[in-house]
């Protein structure tokens, strides 16, 4: 008896023990569809109190927008009153969802927004006195809720506010009889989007993103914004391929990704995780290993790079998954009629590619390059045949050669015992297969990347940004080659049924949050963007109503003139 009371004991202290430290999900996220395909979350209360300790707080922000913008001082104070006077919690988080519905046989995709509220009676005033909404506040049974538009609506408790949207389009049809297109006129969908509506606000937790594997356990570590992404969503498709593939919706259910995204001192830092389901956890930890090859990336005399990508991975990754599809007979007889097969694809290549970007002293054009290393010579010859036969490409001699499409688009093509390369630039073709180029990459990034299964590096104060025109349709650009240094992407090899990467955004300034750089520059470039659109709209104006203009009389709503609905008639 003591032993069975020992026992029982020791389990409800080790469940009372699990569920205290299981991770959870934001209590809002109940109402989000549990079928979304995509949630994008963010935190402002956190990156508030980051924008505060780096001295800019979100007054200063608004003080910044207006100084050089006086035109609608009302602008102003509505958004003061919208942050302070809403009774909307702008410290919790808020979450944006897509998913697909169908309604009344009608596909459609949609958005859904939840936040929370601190004074519902202070949102509603605000709704009630904001002129440019103007709508009726309506009850249900647990929820208030006003209609913005035939398929979007706005409903909210106490607690929580709920925006969903429906999107759906409708497909113009010729009319024989009147000999034009007539395009239908879209449903009146607001009765079911109120149904549909009620029943989010109903839904039990296992119905709601709350319940998905992996989502809660994506907000323990504190961030300025969280993604998930969920492939089971996606195994509806399947069903209408026209040739059915069981194992694939098994390959593609259950596998999740989340990212969060999070703005350090002297850099912007993203985490992106894919955790993968039993039976493609078997493929990649099959094939899991190999490492990119940093050596490859080489360069002539005089050039400077600019930016490369480099991948790795085990060429027998592609006959495993065509077996574990079941499909592999199918493809072998596919590839039998280009005489070739999959074995002949797996061992043609070492599974390693480059992608570099470059330029020469004296050219302001940014050059690409690709290098795909060969393991056996003869089975890369059989590969690139079939390319000869469309005129892709040309074998003069054993050598290959551009086609005519590959040379109007300034691609050269060129292979020896060991590597093929393609690239823009023939001169640097040629001398990295004649080994003739060197090693190029920077001490820090090589060491930062050594040991990857995928590395990216862009430098951002080079080419890529000089060659874009400081004009008025690009302003922003100083600015931007100022802040940001460059970006690094990689990611690690498979491991414990996941494989995690990494995004990080370095910014020339080491001393300051990068949250409170970049939101100073987003500023600066909305406030240059609205000028412009001030700009053009008078511009405009001048030549429509000259006169009126002379006058400073312009006719009501010139600024942001009502788009016609249209007769839903192409003529």
């Amino acid at each position: 008896m003591h032993t069975r009371l020992l026992t029982c004991a020791a389990l409800l202290l080790g469940y009372t023990f699990f569920t205290a430290c299981s991770p959870s999900a934001p209590a809002e996220t109940q109402l989000l569809p549990g079928n979304a395909q995509l949630v994008l979350s963010i935190d402002p209360g956190f990156a508030t109190q980051k924008l505060s300790k780096a001295g800019m707080p979100l007054d200063s922000l608004l003080n910044k927008m207006f100084q050089r913008d006086s035109a609608k001082p009302g602008e102003k104070a509505f958004l003061q009153k919208i942050r302070t006077e809403s009774g909307i919690n702008w410290a919790a988080k808020w979450h944006w969802a897509v998913s697909q519905q169908t309604q009344d046989s009608i596909p459609l995709t949609q958005y859904n927004v939840v936040g929370s509220l601190k004074d519902a009676v202070q949102f509603e005033r605000l709704l009630q006195s904001d002129s440019l909404l103007g709508k009726k506040i309506q009850a249900e049974k647990g929820f208030k809720y006003v209609y913005t538009d035939k398929y979007s609506i706005l409903a909210w408790t106490d607690q929580y506010l709920l925006t969903t949207a429906w999107d759906y389009s409708v497909k113009p049809y010729y009319d024989t009889v009147q000999g034009r297109f007539i395009i239908p006129v879209k449903k009146d969908l607001r009765k079911q989007l109120l149904a549909y509506t009620g029943t989010l606000f109903t839904q039990k937790q296992s119905a709601s993103m709350a319940s998905q594997k992996g989502f809660a356990a994506m907000f323990k570590e504190p961030a300025e914004g969280y993604l998930y992404s969920n492939s089971s969503q996606y195994t509806q498709l399947l069903s209408s391929m026209p040739l059915p593939l069981p194992k694939l919706e098994e390959l593609l259910a259950d596998n999740y990704t989340t990212a969060t995204l999070q703005f350090e001192t002297g850099k912007i830092l993203a985490t992106v995780t894919t955790h993968t389901n039993p039976l493609l956890s078997s493929v990649f930890k099959k094939h899991a290993g190999p490492v990119v090859a940093l050596d490859q990336i080489k360069l002539p005399k005089g050039y400077t790079i600019r930016g490369f990508y480099s991948a790795s991975f085990d060429p027998q990754l592609l006959p495993s998954l065509l077996k574990e599809l079941e499909v592999d007979q199918l493809a072998e007889s596919f590839l039998e009629k280009q005489g070739l097969t999959t074995n002949a694809l797996a061992q043609a290549f070492k599974g390693q590619l480059q992608v570099i970007m470059a330029d020469s002293t004296g050219s302001n054009k940014t050059k690409i390059f690709f290098a795909l290393p060969t393991a056996d010579t003869a089975k890369t010859r059989a590969l690139l045949l079939p390319l000869v036969e469309k005129g892709f490409l040309v074998n003069n001699n054993g050598k290959w050669q551009s086609g005519a499409l590959l040379k109007s688009l300034s691609l050269h093509i060129n292979q020896n015992k060991d590597v093929l390369v393609l690239g823009t630039d023939s001169s640097w073709n040629q001398q990295y297969l004649n080994g003739q180029c060197e090693a190029v990459l920077p001490a820090d990034i090589q060491k930062a990347f050594t040991g990857k299964s995928t590395a990216g590096w862009i430098n951002l104060n080079g080419r890529l940004i000089n060659n874009t025109p400081d004009s008025s349709e690009w302003k922003g650009r100083d600015q931007i080659q100022s802040l940001f240094k460059d970006i690094r992407i990689y990611s690690e090899n498979y491991a414990d049924k996941k494989v995690t990467g990494h995004w990080e955004i370095t910014l020339w300034d080491q001393q300051t949050t990068s949250l409170a750089k970049i939101t100073s520059l987003l500023t600066d470039l909305a406030l240059n963007k609205r000028q412009d659109w001030r700009t053009a709209a008078l511009e405009e104006q001048s030549l429509r109503y000259p006169l009126q203009l002379s006058q400073k009389k312009l006719p009501h709503g010139w600024l942001c003139p009502k788009r016609s609905s249209g007769s839903g008639v192409i003529a």
